[in-house]
């Protein structure tokens, strides 16, 4: 790089739920981690970019995404190291939060949570390893991915919502697992996270290009729009 970064997380949140929430107060109350990080939270009408006409900050705000109201953020990949992904509420399931980390060539950490208790909300980094591509377990302790989930109990079985209000036991687990990363990276001096991210740079190159030429999820919507067609016929 011409210039080094200079700081060590970047973080874009959108719209409001519980797992955004906790990180958001995790990052904000924490001064250390706030200080090393590009952190945007729309729905909390925190933006990155502050020199902006008032048209595309109003669609920004208004929770708009897309390549032009995105044009700003490369200068925020190049100013930072690594990428927190805090994901949507569905899952294992990619969004452009994901995609967007791919497509600069971020090292990345990533949490996917759920607020349904019949969607799957671990293994994501299996499935991104599964489509081709390389995770980074030489920044991460990436076990927290893999934790199993308690079944819930009781009142929880028949409510869809659980995971929307309540931290419960295992989530926690999984949040504290997940945090420890953070903290990790935080507390290690910036010369040897870039010596770190600098090994790992193939990877990120590799993940681009994997991205730019993904051919599995759209073999997969085809072949089941194509079985659902055959079942109507």
């Amino acid at each position: 790089r011409e210039k080094l970064p200079t700081k060590k997380f970047m973080c874009l949140m959108g719209r409001r739920q519980w797992f955004r929430e906790n990180l958001w107060k995790y990052i904000d109350w924490n001064e250390d981690i706030k200080n090393s990080s590009h952190v945007s939270y729309i729905e909390r009408r925190i933006i990155l970019e502050k020199k902006i006409e008032s048209t595309s900050k109003h669609r920004i705000l208004n929770g708009e995404s897309g390549p032009q109201l995105d044009i700003g953020l490369d200068k925020y990949y190049k100013d930072s190291y690594i990428s927190i992904i805090p994901e949507t509420s569905a899952g294992v399931y990619v969004s452009e939060k994901t995609t967007k980390v791919l497509y600069y060539g971020h090292p990345f950490i990533m949490f996917n949570p759920s607020m349904h208790l019949t969607v799957k909300k671990v293994g994501m980094l299996e499935k991104l390893r599964e489509w081709g591509f390389q995770t980074f377990p030489e920044l991460f302790d990436e076990s927290y991915d893999d934790l199993p989930l308690f079944e819930p109990r009781g009142f929880f079985t028949k409510n869809p919502n659980y995971y929307t209000n309540i931290m419960s036991d295992d989530v926690e687990i999984r949040w504290k697992a997940f945090t420890k990363n953070i903290e990790r990276l935080v507390d290690m001096d910036i010369k040897d996270l870039h010596k770190l991210c600098e090994s790992v740079e193939e990877k990120c190159i590799h993940n681009r290009k994997t991205l730019m030429n993904l051919k599995i999820p759209t073999e997969e919507l085809l072949s089941k729009l194509k079985n659902i067609v055959e079942r109507l016929k």
